[in-house]
C-alpha cells in the first residue's frame, strides 16, 4: 500500500510540476465578450489576449457572420450571449479547429451593414442601425398659371429624347462554405464520468474478519459549477460506488461477505489552467452496508465526512474528455451489536469524466 500512496503522490508532483514549467505556447486567448447598444447602432467586442489574426466570412441558412481568431487555442467566454438588438440575436464562440476560435453573430434576417475592426485589445464589430424610415411627402397643390399673351404658333421643335440606363443588377457576395464550429470551449459546467480506486479500512475489528489488505471499488461522479471567477470555479459533487469483500467470521471461521455502497456529496474548489485543473475539497458520507455470514446477516448504515484532493487532466485534442487523479479520505463509523467499526480509511482513485454545458444561466460566471 505504501508503494502504491509513493507512486500516486510521485505521478501527482510531477503533472503539477509540468503544468507550472510548461512555456507558454504563444496562443491568444478569447477572453470575453461585451455589447453596447446606442442610437446609431450595436458595438460588439471581443476581448483577445496575444498576438492574433482574423478572418470574417458571411454564411446563410441561417444568416450569420463568422469570425475566426487564429492561432487560439483556448476560449474564456461563455459559449453564448444573448443581444435581441439591431437584428442580432445572439453572439457565440466555439473552438473550431486546434489552433481556431470562432466568434458567431447570429441574425434574425440578412445580414446588415458590418464593420469589424483589429484593435490593442482585441476586435470591434459595429453593426449600423437601419436609417429612419422615409417620410411620405404631402401632394402638391395644382399650380395656378398665369395668364399670358397670345403668341403666334411657330413651328414645335421635337423635345430631345433622353435615354435611361437600366439599373445594374447587384452581385451578391460570396459566401464561403465554412462548417458549424466543431467541439466548445475549454470550460465546461458540468461533468460526468467513471470512477475506480482502493479501499482500505484500517479499523482493527474490520481487520480481524476481512484482512487489512486494499480492495478495488467502482462508482460514478456527476459535478456541476455553481461559481466561476477568472479561473477559479467551485462545483458541487456527488458520487455514488460500490466496494465488496470476503473475510471469515472470527468465531466460527465461517465465509462473510460484505457489500459497501458509499454516497458523496462534495464541494469541489477548482482552478483552470490550459491542462491540468488541481482540485481540493470537504464534503459528506452515507454508508449503506450489508453482512451475509453462515450466522446471521446483518445491515444497516452509517454516515461521516471526508477530505479529498486531486487534479483533473486535460487531453489535447479531446477537450471534452479529462482524466482524474485523487486522494481522499473517509471517516465513517458504524454501531452494531454495541461494537463500533470503522468503515472509511483512505483512498486512491483513477477516473475518467465528460465535460458538456448545460443550463448556462445556472451558473454565476465572472470573468
Amino acid at each position: 500500500m505504501k508503494r502504491i500512496s509513493a507512486a500516486l503522490v510521485a505521478v501527482l508532483a510531477i503533472a503539477l510540476s509540468l503544468a507550472a514549467q510548461a512555456p507558454a505556447s504563444g496562443s491568444a486567448v478569447v477572453k470575453s465578450i461585451g455589447f453596447v447598444k446606442s442610437d446609431a447602432g450595436l458595438e460588439i467586442s471581443v476581448l483577445v489576449n496575444g498576438v492574433f489574426v482574423h478572418e470574417t466570412y458571411v454564411l446563410s441558412s441561417p444568416d450569420r457572420l463568422v469570425i475566426d481568431v487564429s492561432p487560439a487555442e483556448r476560449i474564456e467566454a461563455l459559449p453564448t450571449y444573448d443581444v435581441n438588438a439591431f437584428g442580432v440575436t445572439a453572439v457565440r464562440t466555439g473552438q473550431f479547429k486546434p489552433k481556431v476560435s470562432r466568434v458567431i453573430l447570429d441574425f434574425s434576417g440578412p445580414v446588415p451593414e458590418y464593420d469589424v475592426q483589429k484593435t490593442d485589445n482585441g476586435l470591434i464589430v459595429k453593426i449600423a442601425a437601419p436609417p429612419p424610415p422615409a417620410e411620405k411627402p404631402a401632394a402638391p397643390s395644382a399650380p395656378v398659371e398665369p395668364v399670358q399673351e397670345e403668341k403666334p404658333v411657330g413651328e414645335a421643335k421635337p423635345a430631345p429624347k433622353v435615354e435611361i440606363a437600366a439599373p445594374a443588377a447587384k452581385t451578391a457576395a460570396p459566401q464561403a462554405k465554412i462548417k458549424e464550429p466543431a467541439g466548445g470551449p475549454v470550460f465546461y459546467n458540468t461533468t460526468v464520468g467513471l470512477m475506480g480506486g482502493s479501499y482500505k479500512n484500517d479499523s482493527e475489528r474490520f481487520g480481524e474478519v476481512y484482512g487489512s489488505g486494499t480492495s478495488i471499488q467502482f462508482g460514478l461522479n456527476l459535478s456541476r459549477t455553481l461559481l466561476y471567477v477568472k479561473g477559479f470555479h467551485l462545483d458541487v459533487s456527488g458520487e455514488a460506488r460500490l466496494v465488496s469483500k470476503s473475510g471469515k467470521a472470527t468465531l466460527s471461521g465461517d465465509e462473510a461477505k460484505i457489500r459497501i455502497y458509499p454516497l458523496t456529496v462534495a464541494a469541489l474548489l477548482m482552478f483552470d489552467t490550459k491542462y491540468i485543473i488541481p482540485f481540493a475539497g470537504y464534503g459528506r458520507d452515507w454508508f449503506n452496508y450489508k453482512e451475509t455470514s453462515a450466522l446471521a446477516d446483518t445491515s444497516g448504515s452509517a454516515s461521516g465526512d471526508h477530505f479529498q484532493g486531486g487534479l483533473f487532466i486535460i487531453i489535447p485534442g479531446l477537450e471534452n474528455l479529462r482524466l482524474k487523479l485523487y486522494y481522499k479520505h473517509t471517516r465513517v463509523t458504524a454501531t452494531e451489536n454495541e461494537i463500533e467499526v470503522k468503515l472509511g480509511g483512505p483512498e486512491f482513485g483513477f477516473g475518467v469524466s465528460y465535460g458538456f454545458n448545460f443550463l448556462n444561466g445556472a451558473a454565476l460566471v465572472i470573468r
